[in-house]
Parts: C-alpha cells; structure tokens; sequence
C-alpha cells in the first residue's frame, strides 16, 4: 500500500491574506469623494450653484481622508499585519489636492476669477437697452 503524501504546499499557504486596514480603505474612499465632488464643481460650476452641498462635502471629505490616511500610516509603522499602505497614501494625496484645489477655487471665487458670476445666478438674463430712458415720455 502507497503511502499518504501530503500535498505540496501552495504559495498562498505560506503568505496568508492579510486584512485590509479599514482607516486606509476610508482614506481612499473618502479622497476619491473628494476629488470627484471638487471636479465636477470646476466641470459644471451651475450644478454647484444650485446645490451648495458639494462646496461643504469636498473639503470635509478631503480633510477626513488625510486623518485616516495618517492614522493608518501610523498604526502601519507599529504593526504592520494589515494591507492598505497604498490605499492610505492615495487618501492622504487625494486629499491634500483636493484641499489645494479648493483653497485655489474659494481664492478665485473671492478675487472674482470664478467661471460663473454669483450675483448672476437666479436673476434674469439682462435686456438689450432700447434706446429710451424711464423719464421719457412715450
């Protein structure tokens, strides 16, 4: 009678899958929120305008990236079984130029460079002048 081998062990035997760290799963969720928010805002700047939600979400999000980004770099330095170093780098990136891109945009809105005219929004197109003035007479 043959005897029993043990089966070969495979790589995936040896290298467990480690759990993905969750503050660096939400780093990069909330970056990549972030980043979508804040380009759609500079692709379409009317959506914005009637819905301000996107102005206070972004920036928020971004911030709330960048300290879960480095809270999870943090606990990767004093226990490293858990995946998701890239995941928490690409938060903190996605993050900060978000918060770039929106200090830039909030900066431009003030200095009037904005693409849209706030005083403008909601208000009538302007009229062609006819030529007369209210005190005339008709």
């Amino acid at each position: 009678m043959a005897e029993h081998e043990p089966a070969p062990e495979r790589p995936a035997d040896r290298n467990p899958a480690r759990p993905t760290n969750r503050f660096a799963l939400a780093s990069m969720l909330l970056g990549l929120l972030a980043v979508l928010l804040t380009v759609s805002g500079c692709l379409c700047p009317l959506v914005w305008a009637f819905t301000p939600v996107g102005w206070a979400v972004a920036p928020v999000a971004a911030v709330l990236a960048m300290v879960f980004g480095f809270i999870a770099r943090g606990q990767f330095q004093y226990a490293d079984r858990s995946a998701g170093s890239r995941m928490a780098t690409s938060g903190i990136v996605m993050g900060g130029l978000t918060v770039v891109l929106s200090l830039a945009l909030l900066l431009g809105s003030y200095l009037g460079w904005g693409v849209l005219d706030w005083q403008d929004v909601g208000s009538p197109p302007p009229q062609e002048p006819t030529g007369r003035h209210l005190n005339d007479e008709p």
